[in-house]
């Protein structure tokens, strides 16, 4: 029986878990790549430690309320786990038949091997992404992962906004052909971990989309600092919070504007709920257009009436995923 976190963490160290599957099959997920995956599971190095993460923090704790929630939108009988002791143990499932393979289930609806649950607690840019383009690629080698340990038929992926208080609802049937592809990429990486043989990384063409820390500006030769202390961590943390916080009301604003404007239906001015609401037709922008003054007029230059301003520092930050 699994009693702390520690011997939990050494449990997922013996296998493959669904989470990680899509690392293995696609050879890279988000700053994680295949490379890293296998020093993790020969214990060469740690897996990053992101509970302290806010997100994940998050997610946690909105599990049990959004299984319930789920159980009572639907009408069905959900099992979940009670505690951490619980989720270590009767919801983690190990396959004999694949055993460098288990699942981390979220809930089951009645019999485990029938239907399972994902729950992911995105914020409001991730929820309303999954909602109007449909789960991600790693979402569904998940949950076919995870069928493919609990032999389930079917893996219900409950999304849900705790900004909008709702809850989208997707359903991953069992794909045997996928699924097979899932357990023989997992298998192969398994006989590497085993061997002590380093996975292949897949070429760039063939490899998942790059993730933001691929897409670094060029530094040109300059040097870059270094800085350690929890102090700039701190503030970093912070400035990113902070900007994940605006793209949630820009898209939280972007979203009731649509509502109202599909309210007004043909009117240019409401009023109505404490505001009055203009929705009129305004004049284009007139701009000049320099290209075509110039093809007009090859023999005028320009840069005389061009203004340079004064130099300035760009201040630009991007996500390593290196932390």
């Amino acid at each position: 029986m699994i009693t702390t976190r520690e011997e939990w963490l050494e449990a997922r160290r013996s296998g493959i878990g669904g989470s990680e599957s899509p690392v293995i099959f696609n050879g890279r997920l988000y700053g994680t790549t295949i490379t890293d995956l296998y020093l993790e599971k020969r214990r060469v190095v740690e897996a990053p430690d992101i509970s302290h993460v806010p997100d994940v923090q998050r997610g946690n704790a909105l599990e049990g309320i959004v299984a319930q929630l789920y159980a009572s939108e639907y009408g069905v009988e959900v099992d979940a786990p009670i505690d951490d002791i619980d989720r270590w143990n009767r919801f983690f499932i190990r396959n004999s038949e694949l055993p460098f393979m288990f699942a981390n289930v979220d809930f089951a609806v009645g019999d485990v091997r029938k239907v399972i649950g994902e729950i992911k607690c995105p914020r409001v840019r991730g929820f309303m992404k999954v909602k109007n383009e449909g789960l991600h690629d790693h979402y569904l080698i998940q949950g076919l992962h995870n069928m493919a340990v609990t032999g389930a038929e079917r893996c219900v992926f409950v999304i849900f906004s705790a900004e909008l208080w709702k809850m989208h609802v997707e359903v991953v049937e069992r794909d045997e052909q996928v699924i097979a592809k899932i357990v023989a990429a997992n298998r192969d990486f398994w006989e590497c971990v085993q061997n002590g043989e380093p996975p292949v990384e897949p070429a760039p063409g063939e490899r998942a989309p790059m993730a933001k820390s691929d897409a670094l500006p060029s530094v040109d030769g300059e040097e870059v600092a270094r800085v350690d202390s929890a102090d700039f961590a701190a503030a970093v943390s912070q400035y990113l919070e902070a900007g994940d916080i605006l793209e949630d009301v820009k898209t939280l604003q972007s979203e009731a504007k649509d509502q109202i404007v599909s309210l007004m239906g043909n009117a240019s001015i409401a009023e109505g709920g404490g505001a009055r609401v203009y929705y009129k037709e305004q004049a284009g922008r007139k701009t000049f257009d320099k290209k075509a003054l110039k093809a007009s007029h090859p023999d005028i230059d320009l840069s005389k009436f061009e203004k340079e301003g004064k130099p300035f520092r760009a201040f630009r930050i991007y996500r390593t995923n290196s932390e």
